[in-house]
């Protein structure tokens, strides 16, 4: 209690004019008072100011605590004038601090802390353990210390939703901030692991299991193979599945606790439709009870997941003429029934493409870059940068602006990537600048923070033990077509391609949990 008095209140001298400041904590806070004013400040931040009218009303005056004045005038009609002593005897009795100071005030006070003070004194008792649960506080946090380009909420390019976990969002902004949160580890894999392979898809099945279905080594060489790896043992086994085409560039995605497979081409003729995979019971269907309008059988397109519904987006397919086209159709899957709908939307769509990413954010659909070609050989003509977001609600798409892009590493095509709440990782992929050969790629890491809309290229610690007898690099080197999934502990990243299909696999440790609560 001696400590929550000298946060807020110091200076109890009687004399009118007395000013007393603490250092007691990393946000200094003082009071002083006269004979018709009560003012709590904290240093360097707007002051909370109450004061007394000719009526002898309480009147509350701060720059950005509630600009409607409506707001003001309920506040201040709850606020009492109390004399600065009486508050601290008050205090020291024991008596309910919101008692003594409304609890909008306090919360407001709280928001001018930072987030590990503000976590510091949540421990203080339960009040303040209370009070900093409060959401608005944990929002007024973020925009204090992760905003460097808006000028209020209202001008983010992309609505936040109401229900948005901002003390989470602070938290994972803190975690990536840390020096060497993230190491990459080469990983020597047991059991039978896949051969050099690109194109394949990796797929998170519970807590520590991942599932790797398909690939290819070449156009002419694609597999039917299906592997679980347990990430805790470094294991794979090859599963005995039957039925599994000999295919790639597929989809792959779980959903209460099935893999639902989709598209797909086996380097001939065939492409494939919808197939769901148990790995549980290592079965693979082709469910006969489909229904609604189905999407064309396609290839490099993308799919992800807002519930219990698959989204698919975009990809190529073969035209009536032998060219390959690229295509920007939006169609969901409700897995519980199996139906699936063309989604015509309004707003403005992304153009036609190809080996772009695309992930579920809250109720958003976010796509990034990919790109798109012509003739039967899909040379590419166009790679993109930009961003694009569909609300599965009100089903618009938008394109916002966005104040930092890649454009300057030009990361846009086959990259793999994984995401955690707000926070899509990217890894690898096609540079923007080289249209005609794969040479041009990427080994870097970056996050896009889908809140602010501002990517962040990321700095990896290595793993040093690793040896040129054993592995010559000691971290993964520039590919694409690969796959990475992740977990709490950590992201795997397997295979790709680069002038080579490659067969490595890496480990990229966290230093403690990354896990997104809602």
């Amino acid at each position: 209690m001696n400590f929550l008095k000298k946060l807020l209140i110091h200076g109890t001298s009687s004399s009118s004019s007395s000013v007393s400041a603490s250092s007691t904590s990393e946000h200094q806070a003082y009071c002083s008072k006269d004979e018709n004013v009560m003012q709590i400040s904290i240093i360097s931040s707007p002051e909370i100011r109450v004061s007394r009218d000719s009526e002898s009303q309480a009147v509350l005056s701060s720059p950005i605590f509630s600009p409607n004045p409506e707001k003001r005038k309920m506040l201040s009609s709850s606020m009492k004038i109390i004399n600065l002593q009486e508050f601290v005897q008050k205090f020291d009795e024991g008596d309910n601090l919101t008692s003594i100071l409304p609890r909008e005030i306090l919360l407001h006070i709280f928001s001018y802390l930072n987030s590990k003070t503000l976590l510091s004194i949540s421990a203080v008792c339960k009040l303040f353990y209370v009070l900093s649960q409060d959401l608005n506080v944990w929002k007024a946090i973020a925009w204090r210390e992760w905003n460097l380009y808006y000028s209020s909420m209202e001008t983010l390019p992309v609505p936040v939703d109401k229900n948005f976990n901002w003390k989470e969002y602070n938290r994972f902004k803190n975690l990536l901030s840390l020096p060497n949160f993230m190491k990459w580890n080469w990983i020597s894999p047991k059991g039978s692991y896949p051969t050099k392979r690109h194109c394949h898809t990796g797929t998170n099945f519970g807590q520590d299991k991942i599932v790797y279905i398909g690939g290819q080594r070449a156009h002419d060489a694609r597999f039917g193979d299906v592997y679980h790896f347990d990430v805790n043992t470094k294991e794979f086994t090859r599963q005995d599945v039957s039925n599994v085409p000999n295919f790639s560039k597929h989809t792959a995605i779980e959903i209460n606790g099935l893999v639902y497979v989709f598209g797909g081409f086996d380097g001939v003729t065939t492409k494939y439709e919808l197939a769901i995979y148990d790995p549980r019971t290592l079965q693979w269907q082709i469910p006969k009870d489909v229904k609604g309008d189905r999407p064309l059988s396609r290839s490099n397109h993308r799919v992800a997941v807002i519930g219990t519904k698959m989204y698919l987006f975009g990809g190529i397919r073969g035209g009536s003429d032998g060219n390959l086209d690229d295509l920007n159709d939006l169609y969901v899957l409700e897995t519980t029934t199996l139906t699936w709908r063309k989604i015509e939307g309004s707003g403005t769509p992304p153009a036609p493409r190809s080996g772009h990413l695309m992930a579920g954010v809250g109720n958003k659909l976010f796509v990034f870059g990919g790109g798109s070609g012509t003739g039967s050989s899909h040379r590419w003509d166009v790679k993109h940068t930009d961003i694009y977001v569909f609300d599965t609600e009100t089903e618009v798409w938008s394109q916002p602006s966005f104040p930092q892009s890649m454009k300057k590493n030009g990361v846009c095509i086959y990259s793999a990537y994984f995401s955690i709440g707000p926070f899509i990782f990217v890894f690898g992929g096609e540079q923007l600048n080289n249209l005609t050969s794969r040479k041009e790629l990427s080994k870097d890491l970056y996050v896009l923070d889908t809140v602010l809309l501002e990517w962040r290229k990321l700095d990896i610690d290595i793993d040093t033990g690793i040896s040129a007898a054993t592995f010559s690099f000691s971290s993964p080197r520039a590919r694409d077509t690969a796959v990475m999934t992740c977990t709490d502990q950590a992201a795997y990243l397997s295979h790709g391609y680069n002038a080579e299909p490659l067969s490595d696999m890496w480990e990229l440790k966290f230093k403690l949990p990354l896990r997104f609560s809602d």
